[in-house]
């Protein structure tokens, strides 16, 4: 059973390899949003790939969302993505102060904003809204 498990995880590693090399790449030469997209899909292709390959089937896939008796968990994990990510920024931006230029940020001068206090009461509404149509778009 383990050398079955550690197959099935070589397997898998060398399918995303395969996906991720050459979508890095063309994402880094074009900076076209499309391989970004595919991207986020290759982990579920090299599973499928990976699960035809050892004959597992699609038994117990989990591709599909399961919210009974889940509920807490999945809005644990949609609430909790969001607060790690601005932690991780907060704890970027006081080791490294400088980097922090929000009237010249490519949003800030897409938006029109002109100041600090605009540019956060822009972020306090935008965040929210964001995060609303994201989960609308699952």
């Amino acid at each position: 059973m383990k050398d079955l498990t550690s197959n099935r995880l070589l397997i898998f590693g060398i399918i995303i390899i395969i996906f991720l090399l050459p979508l890095s790449y063309l994402y880094f030469q074009n900076k076209n949003s499309i391989f970004l997209t595919l991207l986020m899909f290759t982990p579920m292709i090299s599973a499928i790939i990976t699960r035809v390959i050892t004959r597992e089937g699609t038994k117990d896939l989990f591709l599909l969302p399961r919210f009974k008796g889940n509920v807490k968990w999945y809005l644990l994990s949609y609430l909790l993505t969001p607060f790690i990510a601005y932690t991780g920024a907060l704890i970027f931006f006081i080791f490294k102060p400088n980097s922090l230029d929000l009237i010249h940020s490519e949003f800030a001068v897409k938006s029109g904003v002109s100041n600090v206090y605009d540019y956060y009461k822009l972020l306090l509404t935008m965040i929210p809204v964001a995060m609303f149509r994201s989960f609308l778009v699952l």
